[in-house]
């Protein structure tokens, strides 16, 4: 049964840009304020379809300004041939950039609050200092079964 759940929670956690379901969306800039604003994570979950007022992450398609990046924003409108025009909650003009489905890396269904500033250039370095540093602790770590399975008796 285990095995079942370890393989659901792979399949509902496997990140969208490699063809899962979720993704992690961490936001910067002001285009997005006041529903976001920088160092949030938003947690996006891909679906059949979009619709208008949806917050969707994408990636700027090739061929468009800005190709390659990862934007966060509303769905503007629904085009007839099924791509999608989206804008920021504080910007007064739409984007440039026209989104199809393949582009959409999942719908904002959770926010974490600044937990993105982890990520940023100032704090990450210590981040990953105490996660080596506690992988490290826990290998090292001597218990009493050591001790004991070390190949002799005990008293």
């Amino acid at each position: 049964m285990s095995w079942v759940l370890l393989a659901l929670a792979v399949v509902a956690l496997w990140p969208a840009q490699f063809g899962g379901l979720t993704g992690l969306t961490i936001v910067h800039g002001a285009s997005m304020e006041p529903t976001y604003t920088t160092g949030d994570v938003v947690v996006t979950l891909r679906t059949g379809s979009y619709e208008v007022g949806d917050v969707i992450s994408y990636t700027v398609p090739a061929g468009q300004a800005g190709a390659g990046g990862h934007v966060i924003h509303r769905v503007g409108s629904v085009e007839p041939d099924g791509t999608y025009t989206t804008i920021g909650d504080n910007s007064e003009n739409p984007d440039e950039w026209v989104i199809a489905d393949a582009d959409v890396r999942g719908k904002a269904v959770a926010v974490l609050p600044r937990a993105g500033i982890v990520f940023s250039p100032q704090v990450l370095p210590y981040v990953v200092a105490l996660a080596v540093g506690g992988i490290v602790t826990l290998l090292l770590w001597r218990t009493d079964d050591d001790e004991t399975d070390s190949g002799g008796e005990s008293p």
